[in-house]
Order: C-alpha cells, then sequence, then structure tokens
C-alpha cells in the first residue's frame, strides 16, 4: 500500500518493541531468528485520500496480532515473576534447628570445693546454716541457661537464674537455712523452657526416712 508522506515500517519482534526490554527478550526467545519474523510495510495517505475497506481490515488485522502480543508476552512474564518469587519464598524457609537436650546432676551439700560438691548428703541439721546445690549440666550446643528453684514443703522460696556456657558446665547455687525451717526440701534444675532437667530431695532437722 503507497499513501504519500509517510512509510511505518513494523518488525516482530525488533523494532516496535525495542523501548521494552523485559517483553523484547521474551519475544526474542520465543522467536529467535529474526531474519524468519514478517515485515509490514504500510504507507498511509495523508494528503486526505481514504484507506480501502480492503486495506483497512489488513491494519486492523496488524494492530488486533500486535495487541495480543502484547497481553500473551506480559502474561507469560507476571507468570515468571510469580514463579521466581514462589522459588525465592521456598528457598528462604530453612527449618528452625532442634533445641539441644540437656540433661543435669544435681547434688545438695554444704560446701563447694574446686567447682565441686564437698559434705553432699540428704538430710542435714537445723542449723547447718547454708546449703548448696551443685549441678553439671551437659549437652548444650550454644549459650543458655538454667534455674534453680529451692522449695520448702511446697513453697518456693528461692528461684536463681543460671549461665550454661559450654557443652558441660557445672554450676551451683545457695541458699541460708533458718533453723525453724526444718522439714521436707527439694531443689529443681529447669532449663530456659521450664521443663525439669533433674531434682533433689532433702530434709532439715530431721532423718530422711
Amino acid at each position: 500500500m503507497h499513501i504519500a508522506g509517510l512509510r511505518l515500517a513494523s518488525c516482530c519482534p525488533a523494532t516496535w518493541v525495542s523501548v521494552f526490554p523485559a517483553i523484547q527478550k521474551r519475544i526474542d526467545n520465543q522467536w529467535p531468528a529474526r531474519e524468519h519474523c514478517i515485515l509490514f510495510s504500510m504507507d498511509f495517505n495523508l494528503s486526505g485520500n481514504r484507506i480501502s475497506r480492503e486495506d483497512g481490515s489488513i491494519v486492523k488485522r496488524v494492530i488486533v496480532g500486535l495487541c495480543l502480543v502484547v497481553v500473551f508476552t506480559a502474561a507469560g512474564l507476571a507468570q515468571d515473576q510469580k514463579a521466581a518469587d514462589s522459588t525465592a519464598t521456598s528457598e528462604k524457609k530453612v527449618p528452625a534447628p532442634l533445641a539441644a537436650t540437656l540433661a543435669a546432676e544435681v547434688q545438695i551439700c554444704t560446701s563447694i570445693t574446686d567447682r565441686m560438691p564437698t559434705g553432699a548428703a540428704t538430710s542435714f541439721a537445723a542449723e547447718v546454716g547454708t546449703l548448696y546445690c551443685w549441678s553439671k549440666i551437659t549437652g548444650a550446643t550454644g549459650e543458655t541457661a538454667v534455674k534453680h528453684i529451692w522449695s520448702h514443703e511446697g513453697k518456693e522460696m528461692l528461684s536463681v537464674d543460671l549461665s550454661v556456657k559450654s557443652i558441660s558446665w557445672r554450676t551451683f547455687s545457695h541458699k541460708s537455712i533458718l533453723p525453724s525451717w526444718t522439714g521436707n526440701w527439694e531443689v529443681k534444675v529447669v532449663d530456659a523452657g521450664g521443663a525439669t532437667l533433674a531434682s533433689a530431695a532433702f530434709t532439715v532437722g530431721q532423718v530422711s526416712r
């Protein structure tokens, strides 16, 4: 078609999509051989002559075809982006490491020497003055903490937070015992989540049964 004054050449996909890099890349993948592209040449008469019905039909078909290419290409790019986002999200979902399983040994004693218990027993005189709870914590894979919870006749008397800094860690707490605080005592060793790791029961001012 020859129309005076203007000539429009549209090549699929190189020319009209050159300003859209993302769309251009996708179309290049679909049409890798540029030499196989169809070249449409249209001349528009700017002097007032009407385009014939046949020519107008061709122009419409070309425009519709180009619009469909844009729509389907954009939809494909959106699907690719969604798939990429889904993959990235999946890669970020790393299972949390299992909590370390701690174990504890515990003894009640009258003193601590070189971080070891001395005078360990299960019954103490009412005038004992001060008692110690020694514990050895094993199994920690990093720094954590435990508590020593002292109880007299079922009533909590003292709670002590203690750091654990290696896979095998010895620590202790102590409690002053008044002569009137006779009866049944217990010290629990609990982990950071409140689970009991070990416990030691003892009596003050009476013989244990």
